[in-house]
């Protein structure tokens, strides 16, 4: 079951602390269009606004997954570079 993440990132600073709320969709990724992900994903905000202390983020799990291979390959290449950097500089020996 496809979920939607929300994030009410607060004021630590004031001791009101990050919360976090997992919404179950009624729909599927497959079975629905991007008009369907933007009305819930609003009408969910309306509802969880009022509990929100701080500014509050929401995010579907595909979306939270296509962030995390972007950031993950953006990783490995950085990671690739720095390989290849220090075996050129070992090449000096």
């Amino acid at each position: 079951m496809m979920k939607l993440f929300i994030t009410d990132h607060a004021d630590p600073s004031v001791g009101m602390f990050e919360q976090y709320w997992v919404v179950e969709c009624p729909f599927e990724k497959s079975n629905a269009d991007d008009e369907i992900f933007k009305l819930f994903k609003e009408d969910i905000g309306k509802i969880y606004g009022d509990f929100c202390d701080g500014k509050m983020t929401m995010q579907y799990d595909f979306e939270i997954e296509a962030e995390n291979k972007a950031l993950g390959e953006v990783i490995n290449e950085e990671l690739q570079e720095r390989d290849k950097s220090i075996h050129r500089s070992g090449d000096d020996f």
